[in-house]
């Protein structure tokens, strides 16, 4: 939304729908004492830094306003939604006003404009700070890196309702606090919690390339390398209860996201494999296996699942197993075997990620 008011100009960041630390009480420390992966502001050049570390003091410290150097109301914008990217603790603002610095007329004066008084952060802070506790504190003291995303990747799941009308749904007051989010609370969540458990992530933004829809979703480091993450999409089972399906969007390649989002953000080119879903859970296939099978099948069951998820190298090995499975009715024989007897089987498969989730 934008809205000119004499010489002020109102301007938003980006807001997506459809689709940590605490504040201190005492003054902010300087931006390169930071602890943040600020994966933003490494994309952004020397001036626009400086601009975005002025920006960041002023919303932390809750000052009326700062003198930048951003030279267009698109050049704020983009530092703007820099630091929102970089910080999620930073959840009483979207949007601010600017003008020409009558002083400096090379500088315009950026008015940052606040949701919440000061109080009521304290308050908010307050309480996303014992929730926040209560989640870190559920996570076994000895998880390495794939534990511990995996573990706040589920909890946000879980604990998350989709609404598209969700209050304060732009910020982790939605996610963490009121259960209900769109996109954007949902990848915030995700990377306020793991900055609390020392993990680099970063909350990326794009466009869903299946109706064109602003999204965001996150780019997570699992020992030294780097994996991307949807939890909005796997809040979605495509209308079947069943658990599993979340797990096609956890440990993605940037090959992968290339086929689910376009107009991206900057983000690193990654196709690590270790810390996926599907390679910790020998349900990766590169021909068909039946020996791999007949294990995976017997996992779910004593599991209790109702459900198998199966991911392949390529799209023909996907289409010749699947094959294999259903058309020669070796399925159905496993799943006998294992004490469940079937007429129907039910799957869905996601084409652009090789991957098939059987339900029964």
């Amino acid at each position: 939304m934008r809205k000119r008011l004499l010489l002020i100009v109102m301007a938003s960041s980006l807001l997506l729908s459809g689709c940590g630390r605490i504040l201190p009480n005492a003054k902010t420390a300087p931006i390169e004492q930071d602890s943040h992966f600020m994966y933003a502001r490494t994309h952004l050049d020397k001036k626009q830094k400086k601009d975005y570390d002025q920006i960041f003091n002023t919303l932390m410290d809750h000052k009326e306003k700062a003198s930048i150097h951003a030279a267009s109301e698109a050049e704020i914008i983009k530092i703007f939604d820099s630091v929102l990217a970089d910080h999620p603790e930073i959840f009483w603002t979207s949007e601010f006003r600017y003008q020409r610095d009558k002083e400096k007329k090379s500088n315009m004066i950026f008015y940052p404009v606040y949701a919440f008084d000061q109080s009521e952060i304290k308050d908010f802070n307050r309480q996303l700070k014992s929730i926040s506790k209560q989640i870190i504190q559920g996570i076994d003291k000895n998880a390495d890196d794939y534990e511990k995303v995996k573990y706040i990747y589920d909890f946000i799941i879980n604990q998350t309702e989709y609404v598209d009308d969700a209050p304060n749904s732009q910020n982790i007051i939605s996610s963490l606090i009121n259960k209900t989010s769109v996109c954007a609370g949902y990848a915030k969540a995700v990377q306020y919690l793991l900055a609390m458990l020392d993990i680099d992530c970063a909350f990326i933004t794009g466009k869903a390339t299946e109706n064109n829809v602003s999204h965001a979703w996150n780019m997570v480091k699992m020992d030294d390398e780097y994996y991307y993450l949807d939890t909005t999409y796997a809040d979605s089972d495509n209308g079947q209860n069943v658990s599993d399906y979340r797990y096609i969007y956890f440990g993605m390649t940037s090959n992968e996201i290339a086929k689910l989002y376009n107009e991206m953000a900057p983000h690193e080119i990654s196709n690590a494999t270790a810390d996926t879903y599907y390679m910790k859970n020998n349900c990766y296939f590169t021909s068909y296996d039946e020996e791999q099978v007949k294990q995976l099948v017997k996992d779910s069951v004593r599991a209790g699942n109702r459900s198998l998820l199966m991911k392949f190298d390529t799209a023909e090995t996907m289409q010749s197993v699947h094959q294999q499975l259903t058309d020669q009715y070796r399925l159905f024989s496993i799943l006998e075997t294992n004490g469940i007897a079937l007429k129907n089987i039910n799957f869905y498969m996601i084409p652009e990620l090789h991957a098939i989730l059987y339900f029964y």
